[in-house]
């Protein structure tokens, strides 16, 4: 149960915060937001500045009050996910100096573009967080930082092949390998020794996931039955495994300057990794057709949130914070519906001097939005498949 409720809340302050940058950038560009909730309606509860006495009003359901209003209304919703905005004139259907399509291209575009600054900035937050708290290095790499705290972990799993002996077995990333076959083991190089020489025999796991220890079974298999040649070197491929790649890891704290710094960077430097593994994906499916990695959906994404909570806080943290910039990344897509297609509608106006008909506009959008909810369901059947696979298996 507590799982779940990090899987919802952690979901729900993803959309929240991508929202609530439109929101600012909206008011950023003096564009009406009629209403900005936390969670969806039904409405259950708002908050709203009136005209004519410039006094909070509170009122409850949907009957928004008689008097006229001179700011947002502010709502609390009955399903607590995420959150939503209602601007003004977004959908074309009125034009005044307020509203959407009232204003300038620019000023539209920055409206646009808030939702995926906001996401950016989340992810900077977060990372700076896990920077200061302690965020998981390798040995070697913490050794070489400056004015850091350090405290060793242990030797952590980092990757896990899938359909691997690992994997089969239940091995997950994070997973601290404490004992093999009741023997303690100090060096990485120890672990692929022993495991090298244990094929087809069964060997016992003795791991730490979060604060719960645990034993697991695995019989180690030839390397070169578990990975492709060229993930090997010749003398890898005679060897046993299990499917893994672990690492030795220290938890690094940093003083509170730094630790913002170090976020600010390693937002910057995942989002650039995004944006090209994003670009090298759509450059084979479009002249290839070829499907290169593994696409989620929310339940996908649910389903890893709950497993990165298993193993602790600090990379809950840096999972919401990587899934924020790859939505920050994903809306910037130039496709309808998407941030990305909305911005490039805006830019053209603003290149041509020409308005775009709002009707043609509105068309695309939808086909777009069609389009998506389409393979939304595909990949969130997909991702129940994988899901009952793991459940059941």
């Amino acid at each position: 149960m507590i799982t779940f409720l990090v899987v919802i809340i952690s979901l729900g302050i993803l959309i929240f915060f991508h929202e609530f940058g439109h929101f600012v950038f909206s008011k950023i560009s003096k564009i009406t937001v009629e209403e900005f909730g936390f969670g969806y309606p039904p409405r259950l509860i708002g908050l709203v500045k009136l005209k004519k006495t410039n006094k909070w009003k509170i009122f409850f359901g949907k009957k928004v009050p008689n008097e006229e209003l001179s700011s947002t209304i502010y709502s609390l919703n009955l399903i607590p996910f995420g959150g939503f905005n209602k601007i003004k004139g977004e959908e074309g259907e009125i034009v005044s100096s307020d509203s959407f399509y009232g204003k300038s291209w620019w000023q539209r575009g920055i409206s646009i573009i808030g939702g995926v600054l906001m996401n950016i900035f989340l992810a900077i937050i977060l990372l700076s967080i896990c920077f200061k708290i302690g965020i998981p290095l390798s040995i070697e790499k913490a050794k070489i930082e400056k004015n850091v705290q350090i405290k060793e972990v242990g030797i952590q799993v980092i990757s896990v092949k899938k359909s691997s002996p690992a994997d089969k077995a239940g091995i997950r990333l994070g997973d601290i390998i404490l004992k093999i076959d009741g023997k303690e083991f100090k060096e990485e190089e120890e672990i692929k020794d022993y495991i090298s020489k244990k094929i087809n025999h069964e060997i016992n796991l003795k791991i730490k996931r979060g604060k719960n220890e645990i034993e697991l079974k695995v019989v180690p298999k030839p390397l070169k039955e578990i990975f492709s040649e060229e993930e090997l070197t010749e003398d890898e491929k005679e060897k046993g495994g299990i499917g893994i790649v672990f690492s030795k890891v220290s938890l690094v704290s940093y003083p509170f300057h730094l630790a913002v710094l170090k976020g600010i960077e390693a937002t910057f430097i995942t989002f650039k990794k995004i944006l090209i593994g994003v670009y090298l994906i759509l450059k084979e499916l479009i002249l290839k057709r070829k499907m290169i990695g593994e696409v989620v959906g929310v339940v996908g994404i649910g389903t890893f949130i709950g497993e990165v909570y298993q193993v602790g806080f600090v990379y809950l943290l840096q999972f919401i914070s990587l899934i924020s910039i790859a939505l920050a990344v994903t809306q910037l897509i130039p496709f309808p519906a998407l941030d990305g297609g909305r911005l490039v509608f805006v830019l053209i106006e603003g290149m041509t001097k020409k308005q775009i008909s709002r009707k043609t506009e509105a068309i695309i959008h939808n086909i777009g939005f069609t389009i998506l909810l389409l393979l939304m369901i595909f990949i969130t059947y997909r991702d129940l498949l994988r899901l009952g696979e793991k459940l059941f298996k």
